[in-house]
């Protein structure tokens, strides 16, 4: 029975803007509880519309964002509390492959 590899668990990230004259901060809910498991030997794609949020979701698994609420767990571990020399190994590990959309349409 395959086990979890990365195992995403109500994830959401928030920006704040600041907007107007008197510079108020607009909050803006980009990811909102965003849940889905890789087990292994599992292949996944990420698609959607352009702005919908797929890299900042690839960004924050990687710990490049930082997510207000949810954890992330790979191989069981949560990755939060990994250190610097356990997080860039976590890195090498887990990799992202950004699709350039230009030159992946045919014409």
């Amino acid at each position: 029975m395959p086990k979890s590899l990365l195992h995403v668990d109500n994830v959401t990230f928030t920006l704040y803007q600041k907007t107007g004259f008197l510079h108020k901060k607009r909050q803006l809910r980009v990811l909102d509880n965003v849940s889905f498991a890789i087990m292994e030997s599992e292949i996944i794609g990420l698609v959607g519309e352009s702005g919908c949020g797929k890299s900042t979701l690839a960004r924050a698994i990687l710990h490049l964002e930082p997510i207000s609420k949810g954890k992330i767990r790979y191989q069981g571990v949560d990755t939060s509390a990994l250190k610097k020399k356990k997080l860039i190994e976590f890195r090498r590990n887990v990799q992202i492959i950004f699709q350039d959309a230009f030159s992946s349409l045919n014409e």
